[in-house]
């Protein structure tokens, strides 16, 4: 499970989780990707964007297709719930739908929970009494 920039990291390693097994990652059982913007790098990067991106990815078109969970998705991997908010300006709703979409054209377990909450309550919201904790841990035990 990872946030924001956390959930740039855990997207990485779920879209393509065979680039990381020779490096001791061992398999594991599912996937919560919370409301990141950074699944699609090219696209993201190739449009108006907030200043952070920049320094975060940097200017080489090369390296984001590198980076991107997007671009790096592979047909096998480990099931996906991931959650966004509506309510942000630069719209991880979209990113995350692309991320989804093309994990469920790949056969790929994906799901997506689009909430009208803030980036920073996907985070502190969680773990509270609401229908959102609740489509979590849902998923949690799913793959238990």
């Amino acid at each position: 499970m990872g946030h924001s920039a956390g959930g740039h990291l855990v997207s990485m390693l779920t879209a393509a989780p065979s680039r990381y097994y020779p490096m001791n990652v061992r398999p594991w059982l599912g996937s919560v990707i919370l409301d990141s913007a950074a699944l699609n790098i090219v696209q993201l990067m190739s449009q108006r964007h907030l200043p952070l991106y920049d320094y975060a990815f940097g200017e080489d078109p090369d390296y984001w297709k590198k980076i991107s969970p997007y671009e790096l998705l592979e047909k096998s991997g480990p099931p996906v719930f991931a959650v966004c908010s509506r309510k942000r300006i630069d719209n991880p709703c979209n990113y995350h739908r692309q991320f989804n979409s093309k994990a469920l054209e790949m056969g790929r377990t994906s799901s997506l929970m689009r909430l009208w909450i803030t980036h920073g309550e996907i985070n502190s919201q969680l773990g509270k009494d609401s229908d959102y904790t609740e489509a979590v841990e849902s998923f949690i035990y799913s793959l238990l």
